[in-house]
C-alpha cells in the first residue's frame, strides 16, 4: 500500500523541510535502651541518576522492534495504568499498534502477538479510554481522518463506528488526524489538518465523536470544526482537553515573518472561545532569528496554565522550544522571565516533538538531536516548574541517547506509573529514510516513589484505604507491622515523618520506625503502630507518612479501632469481654453471641475431656500485669485465680497457698479439691 505521510508544506530559514509530527501529547548500627531501635544500614549498590537509561528495560534501557520487511515507525505512545505500553504508527503493512510488558518485551496478551496492524491505515496519535479500550487516529487512503478503537486484547472494537474505525471528511480533501484525546465523558476528539482547495492551503480541523463513533452534532452542528490564524497554511499537530472540557489545538501557522507557534481554544459546543486571546486564537514567535517556529505537542498543567512545545529554527540550528501561557491565554511571565524558552540539544539540530508533566510539575520535552559521534539520536529536557533546565536531571536538565549506527528520531513520551519515562520514536540506517524500525527507550525519572504495604504484600491506596486494629481491651494493646517502599528508581524516598490526627488520634501511637531515609528501587522499611484505649466504643483516627514524594505527601491511611470494657458484656451473652478474649481459643469472641458455644462446653464437659480426675481444670490463662510501687521503684506481679461453674459468674477463690520455685523461676500455685460441683478456672491479674 501507499502509506499515508503528512505532505511537507512548509521551509525554515534554514532551508529543510520540517516533518509534520502527530500530537504527543561497611554496616553501621545502633542499639539504644529498652525502647530504643535497632538500625541496620547496609550498603547498596550505587543508584541510577535521574536521566540514566533503565537497565531493567531489555536489558539496556533501549528496545528496537521490526514489524513490516522496512519502512516501521513509532509516531505516539500512551502507558496504561498497569504500566504496560501502547505504541501507535505505520509500516509498510499500513497501521500498526504494538503493546509492550513493563519489561520490554512484546505483551503476547495483545493479539497473540503483542503487534496488531491495519492495512488500510496509518496511525499518528493514540489515547487510552477510562475502560482500557485503545483510540487510535491518523489518515486512510481516501484522504480522511481516521479513528479506531480497540478491545484491550487487541481486536478492533465492533461497538465503535463500522467494524472499530470511523472515517471522516472534515475538509474538503487530504484530511489527515494527527491527535486524538478522549473526553471525560468519553467523547473523543481528532485533530489534524484538512486541505482547502478555494483558499489552496491547509487549515487547523477538528472532529468529535460519540462513545460509539458517531459525529457528535451538539459539537459545532455537524461534529466538525476548521479553522485558520493566517492567509497561509496551518498546521494542528497536538489536542489536549482542559478540566473544564474545553479543547486546546495546538500546532503552528505561516504569518508574515514565518511559521509561529499556533493555539486554539475551543468551547464544549464546537465553537471558539473567545475569552482566550480574545477570538479563540493565538499566535507565538521567538522573535530574532527564531522566526521560523513549529508548535508539536500540548499539555495542560494541574493549575491549567497551557504549555506548547516544539522547535525553532535559527539562523545556524533548530533548538527545542516551549511556552507557557496563563489560562486566558496570555503569556506566563513568570515562566522564564518571558514565558518562552529556547534550548540548543546536542550537538546540532534538535527538534522538540513531545511534551509530558511530572506529577511534581517538572516539564519534560522529548524529541531527537544530532550527537556530533553517532549522528540523531533521542533527547530529552527537563525543566523546572519556573522554566530553568533542571540541572538534576543528567547534571545539566538535558539528555541525548544514540542507538548506535543509525539515526534515532524520538517522537512521543510519557510517564510511566512509577515515574519513569518512555520515549517512542524510530530508527533508521544512515541515508536509508524507508528502512526504519520503531524504537523505544526508558529513563529514570529520579523521583522517589512511597509505597505503603498492611499486611506485607498488599498495597494500600493513598487516601482511600483503612487499617483496622480490631476489638482489644481498654488498656490492653493490639499492633501492626507497615512496610514503607520506594519503588522509584534511583532516587532515595526521605524526609519519612509519622503523625497522627483525627478524633481518637491520641489512642494509636508510632512505636518503632527503622529509617527515615529508603533507597530505590524496592528499598524498605517498617514501622508499627499500636492502638491502647482507655475507653470503650469505636475508635479512628488518620495517620500520615510525610515524605519527598511528590505526589502523596503526606501518603494518608485511615484507622479504626475498638476498646472493650473488661467487666462489661458486648454481645449480650451472659460472658463478660474479657472472660471471652482470654477464651478466644476456644472459639469465644467478645463482638460475636456465645451462647450456644458457652452452653456447648458446659453441658459436654466430661466427653470434651476439660476436667482431670479432680474433675477441674484451668480454661483459660489472663494476661496479668506488673505494676510499679512509685514510692519503692520496684515492680509488683500481683495474680489471683476466680472460679466458674457456668462460665457466666466468676468469683475469687480462696484457701490456696502459691509458692515459688527458685530453680525454675515459677510460680506454683496449688489447688486442692474441695469436693464441690466442677468448677472453671481463670488466672486474673490486677491492673496497674
Amino acid at each position: 500500500m501507499n502509506v499515508l505521510r503528512a505532505p511537507s508544506i512548509a521551509r525554515s530559514s534554514g532551508g529543510r523541510a520540517p516533518s509534520l509530527f502527530a500530537g504527543k501529547t561497611g554496616y553501621r548500627w545502633a542499639v539504644a535502651s529498652l525502647w530504643g531501635v535497632l538500625l541496620l544500614v547496609a550498603p547498596r549498590p550505587s543508584a541510577a541518576a535521574p536521566g540514566d537509561l533503565d537497565p531493567t528495560f531489555n536489558g539496556t534501557g533501549k528496545i528496537v522492534t521490526e514489524f513490516g520487511a522496512y519502512e516501521d515507525k513509532g509516531w505516539a505512545l500512551a502507558v496504561q495504568p498497569d504500566g504496560r505500553i501502547v505504541v501507535a504508527g505505520f509500516s509498510s503493512l499500513g497501521g500498526v499498534l504494538m503493546r509492550y510488558c513493563g519489561d520490554g518485551s512484546l505483551d503476547t496478551t495483545f493479539n497473540g502477538s503483542g503487534k496488531v496492524t491495519n492495512s488500510v491505515a496509518a496511525y499518528y496519535a493514540v489515547a487510552l479510554q477510562a475502560d482500557g479500550k485503545i483510540v487510535t487516529a491518523g489518515g486512510v487512503v481516501s484522504n480522511k481522518f481516521l479513528v479506531a478503537r480497540y478491545t484491550t486484547n487487541g481486536v478492533l472494537d465492533s461497538s465503535f463506528g463500522s467494524g472499530g474505525m470511523v472515517a471522516t471528511l472534515v475538509g474538503t480533501s487530504n484530511d489527515t488526524a494527527q491527535a486524538v484525546a478522549v473526553q471525560a465523558d468519553g467523547r473523543i476528539v481528532a485533530a489534524g489538518y484538512v486541505y482547502t482547495p478555494a483558499n489552496n492551503r491547509y487549515d487547523f480541523g477538528l472532529a468529535r465523536y460519540t462513545t460509539n463513533g458517531v459525529l457528535d452534532t451538539t459539537f459545532s452542528s455537524d461534529g466538525k470544526l476548521t479553522t485558520s490564524f493566517g492567509t497561509d497554511d496551518d498546521q494542528c499537530c497536538a489536542v489536549a482537553i482542559q478540566s473544564n472540557g474545553r479543547i486546546l489545538a495546538a500546532g503552528y501557522a505561516m504569518m508574515s515573518n514565518g511559521y509561529h507557534f499556533a493555539l486554539a481554544r475551543v468551547l464544549t459546543n464546537g465553537t471558539l472561545d473567545t475569552t482566550f486571546s480574545g477570538d479563540g486564537k493565538l499566535t507565538t514567535d521567538f522573535g530574532g532569528p527564531a522566526n521560523w517556529a513549529y508548535g508539536q505537542s500540548v499539555a495542560v498543567q494541574s493549575d491549567q496554565k497551557i504549555l506548547v512545545a516544539g522547535y525553532v529554527g535559527t539562523s545556524t540550528n533548530d533548538h527545542f522550544a516551549l511556552v507557557r501561557l496563563s489560562t486566558n491565554g496570555v503569556l506566563d511571565t513568570t515562566f522564564n522571565g518571558t514565558g518562552k524558552v529556547i534550548t540548543p540539544v546536542g550537538a546540532g539540530n534538535s527538534h522538540g516533538r513531545s511534551i509530558a508533566i511530572q506529577p511534581d510539575g517538572k516539564i519534560l520535552v522529548a524529541g531527537d538531536a544530532d550527537d556530533a559521534v553517532f549522528g540523531l539520536g533521542f533527547a530529552l529536557a527537563r525543566y523546572t516548574t519556573n522554566g530553568v533546565l533542571d540541572t538534576t536531571f543528567n547534571g545539566s536538565g538535558k539528555v541525548t541517547t544514540s542507538f548506535a549506527s543509525v539515526n534515532a528520531y524520538g517522537q512521543s513520551a510519557a510517564l510511566q506509573p512509577d515515574g519513569k519515562i518512555v520515549v517512542a520514536g524510530y530508527v533508521t540506517d544512515y541515508g536509508t529514510w524507508y528502512q526504519s524500525d520503531i524504537a523505544m527507550a526508558r529513563y529514570d525519572s529520579g523521583d522517589p516513589e512511597i509505597a505503603v504495604e498492611q499486611p506485607a504484600g498488599t498495597n494500600l491506596v493513598d487516601g482511600a484505604s483503612t487499617v483496622a486494629f480490631g476489638a482489644s481491651l481498654t488498656w490492653a494493646t493490639s499492633s501492626r507491622e507497615f512496610t514503607i517502599k520506594n519503588t522509584g528508581f534511583g532516587s532515595t524516598l526521605t524526609g519519612m515523618g509519622i503523625t497522627f490526627d483525627g478524633t481518637n488520634a491520641a489512642d494509636f501511637h508510632l512505636f518503632t520506625l527503622q529509617a527515615t531515609a529508603v533507597g530505590g528501587p524496592n528499598g524498605s522499611t517498617t514501622f508499627t503502630v499500636r492502638f491502647a484505649t482507655a475507653t470503650a466504643g469505636s475508635k479512628s483516627a488518620a495517620l500520615h507518612i510525610t515524605s519527598n514524594d511528590a505526589d502523596e505527601n503526606p501518603f494518608d491511611i485511615n484507622l479504626t479501632g475498638r476498646g472493650l470494657a473488661p467487666d462489661a458484656d458486648e454481645d449480650g451473652d451472659g460472658v463478660t469481654n474479657e472472660a471471652e478474649v482470654n477464651m478466644a481459643s476456644l472459639g469465644f469472641d467478645p463482638l460475636v453471641d456465645s451462647t450456644d458455644l458457652r452452653t456447648l462446653i458446659h453441658d459436654n464437659r466430661l466427653g470434651m475431656d476439660l476436667y482431670r480426675d479432680s474433675d477441674m481444670q484451668t480454661l483459660a490463662l489472663g494476661c496479668p500485669q506488673m505494676e510499679r510501687d512509685r514510692g519503692t521503684g520496684h515492680f509488683h506481679l500481683t495474680i489471683g485465680i476466680d472460679r466458674s461453674q457456668d462460665l457466666r459468674t466468676w468469683n475469687p477463690l480462696t484457701g490456696f497457698s502459691p509458692t515459688y520455685d527458685e530453680p525454675s523461676g515459677m510460680i506454683d500455685i496449688d489447688i486442692t479439691p474441695d469436693g464441690s460441683n466442677p468448677q472453671f478456672f481463670k488466672v486474673i491479674g490486677k491492673k496497674p
